[in-house]
């Protein structure tokens, strides 16, 4: 059961809520511009229906080519007028060309042999250091604010980073490895070396 007090906040915010509504709804309304009005029809009645002279009637418009056009209607401003009509029978059909000149094919992808897996750690491994050096650098500066948390969110990601570096690292050795085995050279790569 509502309380006299309970009920007649409601009451109030019902009320509030209600003039709100109504505030923004005049605003609205009187954002919009004036009515369009068809040829030919009545002009409206009021105080500013006989201010405005009546409007000339649009141009005649021709049926809209296949493409969008821009049309300026004389005290209007420009409109985009696009078709809804499909191309009709008489108009050429667009443009297409298979020639592959004008298309080259696209070049296929590399085999990811070994080297390439090879090569393409190393460059992770290699980004991993200058990002551990970042983190450190952050968690230097947030310990001399005494920013305590963020020196130890940094501490977290600076492990896990460092734990995945070697994992990286690991799995290079034994990409090298792979490659001493089937004969190939591995190719020198800086930051192979584990941290």
């Amino acid at each position: 059961m509502a309380t006299p007090s309970s009920s007649s906040r409601t009451v109030r915010w019902l009320l509030g809520a209600l003039g709100a509504a109504a505030v923004i709804g005049l605003c609205l309304f009187s954002l919009r511009g004036p009515e369009p009005v068809a040829p030919g029809a009545p002009a409206p009645q009021g105080p500013s229906a006989r201010a405005e002279p009546p409007a000339p009637p649009p141009p005649a418009v021709k049926p809209a080519p296949a493409g969008p056009q821009t049309v300026t209607v004389e005290g209007q401003g420009n409109a985009t007028v696009v078709s809804s009509q499909p191309p009709s029978a008489d108009m050429p059909p667009p443009d297409v060309t298979d020639d592959p000149s004008v298309n080259p094919p696209l070049e296929p992808e590399k085999p990811q042999t070994p080297e390439w897996k090879l090569e393409k750690t190393g460059r992770i491994v290699e980004l991993m250091g200058r990002r551990l050096e970042r983190i450190e650098k952050k968690i230097q500066e947030a310990e001399a604010h005494g920013d305590n948390a963020v020196a130890e969110e940094q501490r977290i990601l600076l492990e896990r980073t460092r734990k995945h570096r070697v994992e990286l690292t690991q799995e290079m050795e034994a990409l090298r490895a792979e490659l001493r085995a089937d004969g190939g050279t591995p190719p020198g790569l800086a930051g192979g070396t584990a941290p």
